[in-house]
């Protein structure tokens, strides 16, 4: 917790916020690197046209899609249940030149959460 001294108008530090893994036996400060990661993560996806590594679009062929509704007193309906199955090929694209790059839907389909 930073408190400030109202005589001295510079911030104080009070014991118990102090970590005592940044402090050695003089108790005195302690400076501790850390590693910190630059560059582009290991296994991101880049369109090999245009450089998009942003935006991608999955497109799945001969999808079967079942919806249970529910019809309401006033005639309108409302869905309870949707269920989707894909038959077919599932592509991906470049969100930005639309160019095929299926070759990594499995990287995408892994990498989703």
């Amino acid at each position: 917790m930073l408190v400030m001294n109202s005589r001295l108008a510079k911030p104080v530090v009070l014991q118990s916020d102090i970590n005592p893994h940044l402090y050695n036996r003089n108790k005195k400060l302690t400076n501790k690197k850390v590693n910190v990661p630059s560059g582009q993560p290991i296994g991101r996806i880049a369109c090999p046209s245009c450089g998009n590594d942003r935006n991608f679009i999955e497109v799945a062929r001969d999808v079967i899609v079942t919806t249970s509704y529910v019809q309401n007193m006033d005639g309108s309906f409302t869905p309870e249940d949707n269920d989707t199955e894909i038959v077919g090929k599932v592509g991906l694209f470049c969100g930005q030149c639309n160019a095929d790059l299926s070759a990594f839907i499995n990287h995408l389909q892994e990498m989703t959460f």
